[in-house]
């Protein structure tokens, strides 16, 4: 798989990372305008993909909280892959969950909706924010993400081994994947295999980079 990851090509201070603008984008007006772009963007590379001939993985793409909110988000999101002839079970939506905690009624509603389209939902950072166990059960999120912050310390302490082992099995009994953030390295990549992650993501197995050295 891979996450559509959004770069702002700067006219005179070159290719500038989410950091560099994302919490200003987040503020904006035009931020519902450059989400939207996003996801238009995203149907039409997995669509350009495929007419290529390849078998495309399914891709994520971020979802601010004034975008989960959004009425008809999920009929707008399936219209856009309709449109592109894209399969909705290729696409998956990735919040936070400070995203959440902005409106959890209706972000578990929008989430439902998604579901019901066969759009897949993953709750990203997971453990970096609010960890509420409680609102795990109401949310119909495919897969957990655990935060980069708890994999940069595999290895090194006991305790580390410890939260990540929980996490696991957390998800495991909600019937959820879980999805290792920010992997480096082998180590890394070792242990997380032995304690049962599904999935990691992460410099050790790609980095940034344009759809054409993906494809």
């Amino acid at each position: 798989g891979a996450e559509a990851l959004l770069r702002w090509q700067h006219p005179t201070r070159g290719l500038l990372p989410p950091a560099a603008f994302l919490d200003v984008l987040l503020e904006s007006p035009l931020e519902p305008a450059v989400g939207l772009w996003v996801m238009r963007a995203v149907c039409r590379q997995i669509a350009a993909w495929r007419r290529a001939g390849l078998t495309v993985p399914r891709i994520s793409l971020n979802l601010s909280a004034r975008q989960l909110v959004m009425p008809g988000l999920a009929g707008l999101l399936a219209d856009l892959a309709r449109e592109h002839e894209v399969p909705c079970g290729l696409l998956d939506v990735e919040v936070t969950e400070d995203t959440l905690m902005t409106d959890l009624d209706s972000a578990a509603a929008a989430l439902g909706e998604l579901g019901r389209c066969g759009i897949s939902a993953s709750l990203d950072d997971f453990g970096s924010g609010y960890s509420s166990l409680a609102y795990l059960t109401r949310l119909p999120v495919a897969t957990l993400k655990i935060d980069k912050s708890f994999v940069a310390v595999l290895g090194t302490t006991p305790e580390a081994l410890a939260v990540i082992r929980g996490v696991i099995a957390l998800a495991r009994s909600l019937g959820m994947r879980t999805l290792a953030e920010g992997v480096e390295t082998r180590v890394q990549q070792r242990l997380l295999a032995e304690e049962g992650c599904d999935a990691a993501q992460g410099y050790l197995l790609g980095r940034p980079m344009p759809a054409t050295d993906f494809a």
